[in-house]
């Protein structure tokens, strides 16, 4: 039982966002949310028949085997190195078990890579919040979903543009 630890953690420590930079909780804390994204993210991916193109990862700290000052390598000045920053796949999970699981994802830049076939490109559809502000795209498959909808009228909204194939 218990709280889980996004709400605990939260309730705990109060806005995140105040928490000092730095502090590995903040990581934890603002991770464990971006996790949650990803998961529900391929869950969807998958009731589709779709991959989950990965979205760019944030850390709010580094990843070091010894010791972190506020968040980055010892002598390493925050104008050298912000946070957060766009982390590579690797510091927040195992690349290796998600290689070689049957979790349907490409990486995050996959649409950018000139060895990505063009109609592989243009087989992409992004699913967009209404009222988010979305990311400039270059593909021209958007689907537009009210807050809260399900994985079914997701899929039912591909499938309505033909584009469920």
């Amino acid at each position: 039982g218990g709280e889980p630890f996004l709400a605990a953690s939260l309730k705990a420590r109060g806005d995140v966002f105040q928490m000092r930079e730095g502090d590995p909780n903040k990581h934890l804390i603002l991770d464990s949310f971006q996790r949650r994204l990803v998961h529900n993210a391929l869950a969807l991916a998958r009731a589709m028949r779709r991959k989950l193109i990965f979205p760019k990862l944030q850390c709010w700290s580094d990843r070091y085997w010894n010791t972190l000052v506020n968040g980055r390598f010892p002598d390493v000045r925050p104008e050298n190195h912000p946070l957060p920053f766009h982390c590579p796949f690797d510091h927040l999970y195992d690349l290796d078990k998600w290689v070689h699981s049957d979790a349907p994802f490409r990486e995050y830049s996959f649409l950018d890579n000139p060895r990505v076939r063009a109609e592989d490109k243009q087989d992409s559809v992004r699913l967009v919040v209404r009222g988010a502000k979305p990311e400039p795209a270059a593909e021209a498959r958007v689907v537009t979903l009210d807050t809260g909808a399900d994985y079914k009228q997701a899929a039912d909204a591909v499938a309505e543009k033909g584009w469920n194939d």
